[in-house]
């Protein structure tokens, strides 16, 4: 689950509600890791947290759109492949 204003991050060492963080993003493609310079953990289940991004450099925000885009277009070609 993401999207440009946050991602859920699946983990076992959960942080507590309103911990900031920094975040490296790398796409499944060979690209550069996208960096959050600042991220808050909103909510925190059972193996995952709800994060917030708060600070995305421009460049890296545009670059995380594009990855976003092509999984939709890629969940959209195929339809089960996230199911």
């Amino acid at each position: 689950d993401i999207s440009v204003d946050g991602c859920t991050v699946e983990t076992s060492e959960l942080l507590p509600l309103g911990t900031f963080m920094e975040l490296m993003i790398t796409p499944a493609s060979d690209e550069e890791a996208i960096t959050v310079e600042t991220a808050a953990v909103c909510s925190v289940r059972k193996e995952s947290m709800g994060v917030h991004f708060l600070e995305l450099p421009a460049g890296d925000k545009y670059r995380l759109s594009q990855v976003i885009l092509s999984l939709l277009v890629s969940q959209s070609v195929h339809p089960n492949l996230f199911s």
